[in-house]
């Protein structure tokens, strides 16, 4: 099965990231910021790999998957808008323009991908006796939204001098993928854990949020 948290799928994802963001800077001369655009766009992946996960194993057919596969979309647009954010990135000082287009772009990717068939993924890493309800299903679906929200406010209305450029582009790794569909289910043995690849992307994170 594709995308196996314990195969080396992610790994391979996070070393194409970086990959397009260095040929991204070298082709558009752009090297503001590049140590931590590097240490971001290998995290996303990771850190990305579990919730897009889990929003592919909601999805089905029939009129009740239609929302799941709406929410499958969006975490496919915010993929894609990170990894534009981190590619194009200019500097601060067009932090605006290149996070709107990001957004934008993002957003075309992740409606076209809904023409595109879901590949079925298994679910035995995950607990699927125990989605969302209540509060928490509502903040599930409303993720995607409330997350635009918080990166178009921090992005349109920056403090005196500005957030740094570590602080805008983390956002978009990080806000996005904070909420899944379903937890894991505590098996499988450490390496197929889904926690691994996530907890490796944090830890990148965190690279980038502490490089000097």
């Amino acid at each position: 099965m594709r995308g196996r948290p314990g195969d080396p799928s992610a790994l391979v994802r996070a070393l194409c990231a970086v990959a397009l963001v260095a040929l991204c800077a070298r082709v558009l001369g752009t090297a503001q910021d590049l140590a931590v655009r590097l240490l971001l766009a290998a995290a996303l992946p990771l850190y990305a790999l579990d919730q897009l996960r889990t929003a592919r194993i909601a999805t089905g057919t029939g009129p009740a998957a239609r929302p799941d596969r709406v929410g499958l979309a969006l975490s496919r647009a915010w993929l894609a808008a990170a990894l534009i954010a981190l590619a194009a990135w200019r500097g601060t000082e067009e932090a605006v323009p290149v996070v709107l287009g990001a957004l934008g772009a993002g957003a075309a990717i992740g409606l076209a991908s809904t023409r595109l068939p879901v590949v079925p993924v298994a679910g035995d890493l995950h607990d699927l006796s125990r989605p969302p309800r209540g509060w928490r299903h509502l903040l599930y679906r409303l993720w995607p939204v409330a997350s635009l929200a918080f990166v178009l406010v921090l992005t349109l209305a920056p403090p005196d001098g500005g957030w740094p450029a570590r602080a805008l582009l983390a956002q978009m790794v990080v806000l996005p993928f904070l909420v899944q569909r379903f937890p894991p289910n505590g098996r499988g043995g450490l390496l197929r854990a889904p926690i691994v690849p996530r907890l490796a992307g944090v830890a990148l994170i965190a690279a980038a949020l502490l490089l000097p």
